[in-house]
């Protein structure tokens, strides 16, 4: 891959999450509200710190999940690669 390549989806990939954000999205109905503030705007601090951990802790769910994906990836890789070696 390429540096332009690399950038280039990046580009895609975070016009994907701009996608899940701007209107009509997931985002804007949970978050907004027509002609306010978004949400996480005016939140007090202590909700919007819970609010910001809770997501953090996802993250770090999301991240136990691509590794147990990508491990079992490199088994079946390296179960392919056995089977062709032979």
């Amino acid at each position: 891959m390429s540096p332009q390549e690399l950038a280039d989806t990046v580009a895609v990939v975070v016009a994907r999450a701009q996608d899940r954000v701007g209107p009509g999205s997931i985002g804007a109905q949970q978050y907004s509200v027509p002609g306010q503030p978004q949400k996480f705007e005016t939140m007090d601090l202590d909700a919007l710190i819970e609010y910001v951990e809770e997501e953090a802790l996802d993250l770090i769910n999301y991240g136990v999940m691509v590794v147990v994906r990508l491990d079992r990836l490199r088994e079946a890789l390296a179960l392919v690669e056995r089977q062709v070696a032979s």
